[in-house]
């Protein structure tokens, strides 16, 4: 073997091995941007847990009549009066109307 095929062998092996050791970094480095993905996402699911059990504890009635309580607000049952259909049957119209031109 010549000393020319000796220095190119011995350059490609090198260049080989810093390609393969550069995919193994890089392949390391990929490896923690998805463990930190994933920790983030975990850490993100679960603070919307925490945000639908508070969104459903206060949106509770308990929780409401016990706020209404606390700033002294009466509370009470609607009239007939107060309360709107939007969708009604025909039928229900012209009851309403009728009562109007009463």
């Amino acid at each position: 073997m010549t000393t020319k095929r000796l220095i190119i062998i011995i350059v490609l092996l090198t260049a080989l091995g810093l390609i393969t050791a550069w995919q193994q970094i890089q392949t390391v480095r990929h490896g923690y941007k998805i463990s930190n993905s994933v920790q983030t996402h975990k850490q993100l699911l679960e603070a919307q847990r925490n945000l639908d059990r508070k969104l459903a504890r206060v949106k509770s009635p308990d929780y409401l009549v016990q706020q209404a309580e606390k700033r002294k607000v009466k509370l009470t049952f609607p009239d007939n009066w107060n309360i709107v259909n939007l969708n009604p049957t025909p039928e229900e119209e012209q009851e309403y109307f009728a009562e109007r031109d009463e």
